[in-house]
């Protein structure tokens, strides 16, 4: 009698990885010992090495293959599926780590919006929102412009994270082709812009609040 493996597939959510990432999943997937490893892109089937020396900043696709045992790890970059997929060939207990190993790599670069990408997460949101609607709505009649505008916050918040969900850029795997350290976060690079925005929305808002009490008065 002969046990019959079935194959498993894992998902993660669109991700933005370095090259330094790659080369981190590559070395566990070495440790397995397969018999062959190959790396491929849209175009090509190259060695990591000709990988960094692709005339490219990022990319958007990408597949590492490893048989014996088979794992298949697929940056996807369809307009219909942009999810990281790995597909493992057998249920033993190494090959399931190894995989589990690849996923926690995968998890800590998933972009910051698609974390939240679930239907749990889309109907907290939702459930939020309508509360604050009705409790804005309960306190209208009073005047309470706070109340007010903390509703018309929240709705814009919840259209704004719908539309990002939407955004190509958002939804794509980006797989930069350098190491991380060469590269700054978005909020070292525009963090100067980022404060200028929030400290002018918040006195915008103070004194958008300030004229309405003075003329409810």
């Amino acid at each position: 009698m002969k046990k019959i493996n079935h194959s498993l597939r894992r998902s993660v959510t669109p991700v933005k990885i370095y090259f330094d990432d790659v080369t981190n999943i590559i070395d566990l997937l070495n440790e397995v010992e397969p018999r062959t490893l190959e790396i491929s892109t849209k175009d090509h089937i190259l060695s990591l090495e000709e990988l960094k020396k692709l005339e490219k900043d990022e990319i958007n696709y990408l597949q590492i293959t490893c048989h014996d045992p088979h794992i298949c790890l697929e940056f996807n970059s369809s307009s219909i599926i942009n999810d990281v997929n790995i597909f493992v060939g057998e249920e033993s207990t190494l090959v399931i780590g190894l995989a589990n190993r690849i996923i926690d790599i995968l998890k800590k670069r998933r972009k910051f919006i698609t974390r939240f990408q679930n239907q749990t997460y889309a109907w907290g949101l939702m459930a939020l929102y309508i509360f604050v609607m009705i409790v804005s709505g309960v306190v209208l009649e009073k005047n309470n412009f706070l109340n007010v505008l903390f509703g018309a916050y929240a709705f814009v918040l919840f259209v704004l994270i719908q539309i990002l969900y939407a955004l190509p850029s958002i939804q794509k795997n980006i797989i930069v082709l350098d190491v991380k350290n060469n590269r700054p976060s978005f909020y070292k690079r525009k963090k100067d812009e980022i404060l200028l925005v929030i400290i002018s929305a918040a006195i915008g808002a103070m004194m958008y609040a300030a004229v309405d009490i003075l003329i409810l008065k």
